[in-house]
């Protein structure tokens, strides 16, 4: 039978709080939105800079650029679905110069499958 440390909890994290409502947002709210916060940060922190990568093929932002973005990193994650990854700086590049000959007002400022 484990022995009682004199009323005193080491094993958990309790702050004293003046109030019930206090106490729970500080020793339950908080740690679990922390929890969550840094679960997601975790499984998303790859696919940050790919997405930044994406956003880059609308053409209102794509036109926006001075040159043509390296899309390497996107080519690398979209293989699979890609006949050929060599092929896509091409395609950018084309639609890119297909795009620049249309009035900014007109450009699509979402991509539509």
């Amino acid at each position: 039978m484990p022995r009682r440390s004199g009323g005193i909890s080491r094993c958990r994290n309790t702050t004293p709080a003046p109030d019930p409502e206090t106490y729970y947002r500080q020793n339950v709210a908080i740690p679990f939105l922390d929890h969550i916060q840094s679960d997601q940060e975790q499984q998303f922190s790859g696919l940050s800079s790919v997405a930044e990568k994406i956003q880059f093929l609308v053409p209102s932002l794509l036109c926006s650029l001075s040159t043509t973005p390296d899309v390497s990193e996107l080519a690398q994650f979209c293989e699979q679905d890609l006949p050929s990854s060599e092929l896509l700086q091409s395609e950018v590049r084309m639609w890119r110069t297909s795009n620049m000959g249309i009035d900014h007002v007109d450009r699509a400022k979402t991509l539509e499958a």
